[in-house]
């Protein structure tokens, strides 16, 4: 009898242990993979921006150093569309990933960003202007929301809940 409850003592232990690391685990790859989800999102987001602005910048030259040269244009529509393209599915796909400060910023590019597509002339060099000078403040604010968003947390502590985390760093400061 003595030898049986200590084996059952021990699985007891053993199960308790497992079961206890098998729940860190599946915590920290979870975590994980959520983490590794808003930076795919973030990065797919900057680097259209990133097109978007350059596709600003290099229309707005083009127009003013080489105003008849339709190809390059076309061109840079192509890479035009395609960012819009992109930057539209990375807000969908990232309004439950994103912080709120970020869906903020896209809410706010696709409110102020100039719909209509003028004929090529002074009406096009403004709205390309205009529309670069959106997007490049857009990108910078992105950027900031990443950094703030995809900062990492310390190991250590990990375990302990996200509101006492919040009460050792208010206690820190």
């Amino acid at each position: 009898m003595d030898i049986s409850f200590e084996l059952i003592k021990l699985a007891a232990v053993g199960l308790t242990a497992g079961l206890f690391s098998s729940w860190l685990t599946t915590r920290d790859h979870r975590a994980k993979k959520w983490w590794e989800l808003k930076v795919n999102v973030y990065r797919n987001l900057i680097d259209s921006f990133s097109d978007l602005v350059h596709y600003y910048e290099a229309n707005y030259n083009s127009i003013v150093e080489h105003p008849d040269d339709s190809q390059r244009r076309n061109i840079l529509g192509g890479q035009f569309s395609e960012s819009h393209l992109k930057i539209q599915k990375e807000i969908n796909k990232g309004t439950f990933l994103l912080s709120k400060d970020a869906v903020m910023v896209l809410n706010e590019f696709k409110s102020k960003e100039i719909d209509f597509f003028p004929e090529y002339g002074d009406d096009y060099v403004n709205y390309l202007d205009k529309n670069h000078e959106i997007a490049k403040k857009c990108l910078d604010s992105l950027i900031e929301c990443s950094k703030s968003d995809l900062k990492l947390e310390s190991d250590f502590l990990y375990w302990i809940p996200f509101s006492w985390r919040k009460f050792f760093r208010e206690i820190r400061e």
